[in-house]
């Protein structure tokens, strides 16, 4: 799906939850074979699915924002769960049977589990891990090993094997099996967020099993911000709650231009060190429209 689809919904938080089902996953299908991965195809179907009750909620949308901001508190990847949740309970093609699952041996928590879920469309029982990620390739590789976030904790291959490590539990504690559940479990993942290449490398090699579709941006290091000069207003500094689906606004936040954003991020990196993700934004319709996103890294 193209990313500016999103672009129809006014409200902010609808726009992220259309976001949330309809953008491309980070990995297709064949990425682990030992699961299901929601692949583009089945987030298209869904969101075509829901895209009335998407308009609707565009409309009405006071339970889905007292419900969300009332969860997440600033944080991205709860906002993330947050709205999944909400779609979940909302949809007729799903039923929640349970959330946070803990998993304990021998008194000590061994994992906590996102969902399970029943999908009615497919006719099947999910534990389903949920997570929106950004990575960045360092250098950009087929190698899973070398996409990292913005938290240089954060790698893609360790988040894979994170997956594998909740799958592996579930199955040995005998979640699978269990009587309480309609049908057997499946393990699944719902993986959803954006790759970003050097902007000034000629690579556009994505990791193994990327899904065609993916959402792409660009990095600069802070040695490279340079290339940001000008006097054009054209940029915009969101918080990290806003980096969902593409941009569309007015007068939320300051529009700077190239050397604006220069100097905040001097002063920025004399404070700290952690990533700033920065908007490209083109005026159309008397609105800001997201064109391009870019992290700019301290080293």
């Amino acid at each position: 799906m193209r990313n500016e689809y999103h672009f129809q919904f006014k409200n902010r938080l609808v726009a992220d939850l259309s976001w949330c089902i309809g953008s491309p996953p980070l990995l297709d299908a064949p990425a682990m074979s030992d699961i299901f991965l929601y692949d583009e195809s089945a987030c298209d179907q869904m969101w075509e699915a829901h895209l009335d009750w998407l308009h609707w909620l565009d409309q009405h949308p006071e339970n889905l924002q007292s419900i969300v901001e009332h969860r997440t508190h600033g944080f991205l990847g709860r906002k993330f769960e947050a709205l999944l949740k909400f779609w979940f309970a909302q949809s007729p093609m799903f039923r929640i049977h349970e959330n946070h699952v803990v998993l304990f041996s021998e008194g000590k928590t061994t994992t906590e589990l996102d969902f399970v879920v029943e999908d009615f469309h497919r006719q099947a029982m999910y534990h389903l891990e949920v997570a929106c990620k950004f990575y960045l390739g360092c250098p950009a590789s087929r190698s899973w090993e070398h996409w990292i976030g913005p938290n240089p904790e954060d790698r893609l291959d360790l988040k894979m094997e994170r997956f594998r490590h909740q799958f592996r539990e579930a199955k040995r504690q005998g979640l699978y099996e269990s009587a309480k559940w309609p049908s057997a479990i499946t393990s699944a993942a719902f993986f959803k967020g954006y790759f970003f290449l050097p902007l000034h490398g000629t690579s556009s090699v994505l990791p193994k099993h990327a899904c065609q579709h993916a959402l792409v941006g660009w990095y600069l290091r802070h040695a490279e911000i340079h290339s940001l000069e000008g006097e054009m207003k054209q940029w915009l500094i969101l918080p990290k709650n806003y980096w969902m689906a593409p941009y569309m606004g007015k007068d939320e936040w300051p529009v700077l231009s190239g050397n604006d954003v220069i100097d905040y991020l001097q002063h920025h990196f004399a404070l700290r060190k952690n990533a700033v993700l920065i908007i490209q934004v083109w005026e159309e319709e008397n609105s800001y429209k997201e064109i391009s996103r870019g992290f700019i890294l301290y080293e």
